[in-house]
């Protein structure tokens, strides 16, 4: 070996010298990627910074990217996008459609939503090709509507069909997915339809032949489902008219008995928005027509804005009979009677005559020529049974009987009496 080999060999042997641990032999050195020994020392070492500063990151350099970037603000857009240009160059618009599509069906094949939302950017960008072939174009549309049918946008993904059928009205996907979106969002007779037509169409399309049984089989479930919809909408409307009618009858038969009564009907003055007032109703006792009349009663304590509510109140009892359930002789104050001043011994019954409009017009011009010469207000003895009260002279019965409780011989009692509302 001549003498210039073997200065080769102890060179390469120098570079192998370490102290066992990967550290360089030589103090204030280091290896490189190659394996030459560098200086270490602290001009070195920041200068080297000050290059690896100016370097882009290995991850951001198109060569070396994992992921294509999303932000169109990225360092390596403008030169990616140079890149996709070159690719295409000398493709005609279908061409690279084509591969836009083929693209779209990769990441939709994947089946995770991030690769879905890219499959859609994908197919949206064969669309952008503006491809002269419709069969094409109308896959696209079909395409888009089955990744929106996986992420659950169904009134997108029938939108994206539509659009599909407007190319190609044979594409028998399209019916598919247009028919279960329509499903999807509750809209049977929709879906029927789509989806009936969808089996008239043609299957010339790869995958046509499964994608028509399957819309077969898809018309069928919804057929079933829509048809037993439709028999219990149809049964609850049987029930609910039944109900009607026959609350209908009751209700004529109440009219009529309060009638004979006397009673003056007019209409309600609150709106039943608690639960216990909605069902509330006039009925007759033993659920007998011609048998006693129990009625719903509402006491208003104009004082302090409150209320009690009676659910049953026969028309021959008494107020006293009912006053002692809500105030007995033992009992707690009410929590809004800080003085305890509303007990069984004080309290007044008020009957306002005229507190609304009569639902008859003949009685109606009667109520307004009192209205206008004044309307007072009539205290109540506690042994005064309801049906007396309610066919007082100028009494109009709201919906719900009601009837005004404060202290007798107070001062707010002075007050409303001056000025009853």
């Amino acid at each position: 070996m001549s003498d210039k080999g073997k200065e080769e060999v102890v060179v390469n042997e120098s570079k192998a010298q370490t102290d066992g641990s990967g550290n360089a032999g030589e103090e204030g050195s280091d290896l490189d990627d190659f394996g030459y020994n560098i200086p270490m020392d602290p001009e070195s070492v920041a200068r080297r910074a000050a290059i690896a500063s100016e370097l882009p990151d290995v991850d951001d350099m198109p060569i070396f990217m994992k992921a294509l970037p999303t932000d169109a603000a990225h360092p390596a857009a403008e030169t990616l996008l140079a890149l996709s240009t070159l690719k295409y160059e000398g493709m005609s618009p279908h061409e690279i459609a084509e591969e836009l599509k083929s693209q779209g069906n990769e990441f939709f094949r994947k089946g995770d939503k991030d690769s879905l939302i890219q499959a859609l950017h994908k197919y949206d960008d064969a669309l952008a090709q503006e491809s002269s072939n419709a069969k094409a174009n109308s896959i696209y549309h079909s395409n888009r509507a089955a990744c929106l049918l996986k992420l659950r946008k169904y009134k997108a993904t029938a939108e994206a069909c539509f659009k599909a059928l407007e190319c190609n009205p044979g594409n028998i996907k399209a019916f598919y997915r247009s028919c279960k979106a329509h499903f999807a969002l509750g809209d049977y007779e929709m879906a029927l339809r789509v989806g009936q037509a969808g089996l008239l169409a043609s299957e010339d399309e790869p995958g046509g032949i499964k994608a028509a049984k399957d819309l077969a089989v898809l018309v069928h479930k919804i057929d079933k489902i829509a048809k037993a919809k439709a028999e219990r909408e149809a049964k609850a409307a049987a029930e609910r008219a039944e109900r009607e009618a026959k609350a209908a009858a009751e209700r004529a038969e109440i009219d009529a008995e309060l009638a004979t009564r006397g009673v003056v009907l007019g209409a309600a003055l609150f709106e039943r928005t608690d639960p216990t007032l909605e069902t509330a109703q006039i009925g007759f006792v033993d659920k007998t027509a011609g048998s006693m009349l129990q009625f719903p009663v509402l006491l208003l304590y104009p004082e302090f804005g409150q209320t009690d509510f009676i659910q049953v109140f026969g028309e021959l009892d008494t107020f006293g009979s009912h006053l002692t359930e809500l105030y007995p002789p033992t009992g707690a104050p009410l929590p809004w009677d800080s003085t305890n001043s509303y007990v069984f011994s004080t309290l007044a019954i008020y009957a306002m005559p005229c507190m609304t409009p009569p639902l008859d017009e003949a009685e109606a011009k009667v109520f307004h020529k009192r209205v206008a010469r004044g309307i007072k207000p009539v205290r109540l003895d506690m042994s005064t049974t309801l049906l007396q009260a309610i066919t007082l002279p100028g009494y109009v019965m709201p919906q719900l009987p009601t009837f005004h409780v404060m202290v007798a011989g107070s001062a707010f009692e002075k007050q409303w009496l001056a000025n009853p509302q």
